[in-house]
């Protein structure tokens, strides 16, 4: 709470670092598995190489939402409430457990508005079938993060001024 009141310091950085902690966690985890594919299987595809192609977006949308959450959330308290089940709901609402191929049609198109199946599905096609990325949904789903992050940037930077009189 003291961060907050004083004016030097820039907010921003607190919802971004957990953002990057938990993406520096990612990246530690992806090392961990490339290594054991290459131990598995004795070699690793090219197309690794596209894996930042994928997680970047991501990483511009998770920044965006937490820059909306943590604005929001110093207003109003159950935002809190939210942020711990929405995380769990995505996952399993993602074909992460259940293939996309395992779905009906209808269950196909709105798995596709849950912001984690493209990503799962591209890191999927990447590192198990050695395929390339969907050039054009990455695309959107850039430019939809990229809005979301302006979104969340000027809403933050917008409601900024009453943080310290409410904390």
């Amino acid at each position: 709470m003291n961060f907050v009141k004083k004016i030097i310091f820039p907010l921003e950085i607190l919802p971004i670092q957990v953002i990057l902690s938990a993406s520096f966690n990612f990246l530690i985890n992806i090392i961990l598995l490339l290594v054991t594919y290459l131990i598995i299987f004795k070699t690793v595809n090219y197309t690794i190489i596209f894996m930042p192609f994928i997680f970047i977006p991501f990483i511009i949308l998770a920044i965006g939402v937490s820059l909306i959450l943590s604005a929001l959330g110093v207003y109003i308290r159950d935002i809190l409430q939210i942020t711990n089940i929405l995380p769990t709901l995505l996952l399993f609402l993602s074909p992460i457990f259940i293939p996309e191929t395992l779905l009906p049609d209808w269950a196909k198109n709105l798995l596709m508005f849950n912001p984690l199946s493209l990503i799962v599905t591209e890191f999927r096609n990447i590192l198990l079938w050695q395929m390339l990325p969907n050039w054009l949904a990455l695309l959107n789903y850039t430019l939809v993060s990229l809005f979301i992050l302006l979104i969340g940037g000027f809403l933050f930077h917008r409601l900024r001024k009453g943080f310290a009189d409410v904390l």
